[in-house]
């Protein structure tokens, strides 16, 4: 009885060590090649196969860009992913950002800059994480990406805050420099502190811009 189990051993190990070696021969694919879902080990440059999208005419199973991939819906799916890659959810892209997600075009993109107009609840695919209301009256009245992460709660509202000079505001503390004017206003901007202070020069005012007699 032991013998046998031996010989079993022994031509495990035997045919293991013949697939190492026809793997080491083995044409290695790089990423985004249609692969076989069990040879991402020995057919893929990175070492994995798994999916990109199951959606459309995207492959099944195609080779990685990294080792790595994660779980979701009971799926593997490739992760490390670049921009313009095709992908179903966010966390398969470097960028956290597969859009529009879950179909069959969807592809890696970068995160939105502060003050493009954006859904109230995809703040996680602004670049500062945050999306909020930057003057909530006239045409400034849309849901923004924020400057950084975080918002102010105002009149029961999240107010987009450290916006830059020239940025439209509502309230002072929304802007880097303090001071929104007009403040409670349609025409709300952030500018510099010495805004309206009097000057007969430019270099007198922090914007160098002094406009009939007063700093803008």
């Amino acid at each position: 009885m032991a013998s046998v189990v031996i010989v079993a051993i022994g031509i495990g190990l035997f045919w293991g060590f013949v697939e190492k070696i026809k793997c080491f021969f083995t044409w290695k694919n790089s990423a985004l090649t249609p692969v076989e879902w069990d040879d991402g080990p020995c057919a893929c440059k990175s070492g994995t196969s798994a999916r990109w999208n199951d959606r459309g005419p995207t492959p099944g199973t195609m080779c990685c860009r990294t080792k790595k991939w994660v779980n979701n819906w009971a799926k593997g799916w490739c992760v490390d992913m670049l921009e313009g890659d095709t992908c179903l959810f966010d966390d398969q892209c470097n960028s956290k950002y597969c859009k529009p997600g879950m179909t069959a075009d969807s592809k890696c993109s970068p995160k939105h800059p502060a003050n493009t107009v954006m859904d109230w609840t995809n703040g996680d695919k602004c670049e500062s994480g945050s999306s909020g209301l930057w003057n909530d009256r006239g045409a400034a009245s849309e849901t923004r990406c924020c400057p950084v992460n975080g918002k102010l709660n105002n009149w029961g509202k999240g107010w987009c805050q450290e916006i830059p000079i020239g940025g439209q505001c509502i309230f002072n503390d929304q802007c880097g420099s303090k001071t929104c004017r007009p403040e409670i206003s349609a025409d709300g901007i952030c500018v510099n502190t010495d805004f309206n202070k009097a000057c007969s020069e430019h270099n007198q005012c922090k914007s160098e811009w002094c406009h009939a007699g007063k700093c803008k």
